[in-house]
């Protein structure tokens, strides 16, 4: 009967050890994964943000052409 009791007293034993060492890897896990979520944040530029700059630089684009159109009318070439 002892035999059995100290069986299972081991098999408890072993079975804590695995789960601290389950618990520390999730911990680190979970570490790994917020230090990847900040970098994703700081990399991520959402389509409708990268959208709206491509439309502002066009219509910068657009108004400069425009202006050297408007010069070359004033000053034609020779």
């Amino acid at each position: 009967m002892l035999e059995r009791f100290d069986a299972l007293h081991r098999a408890l034993a072993e079975i804590a050890a695995q789960q601290q060492k389950n618990n520390r890897e999730v911990l680190e896990l979970e570490r790994e994964f917020r230090r990847h979520q900040a970098e994703a944040e700081r990399n991520f530029v959402r389509r409708d943000d990268f959208v709206r700059h491509v439309g502002a630089l066009e219509t910068r684009i657009d108004n400069f052409a425009l202006r050297v159109e408007r010069a070359l009318e004033r000053n034609p070439a020779p």
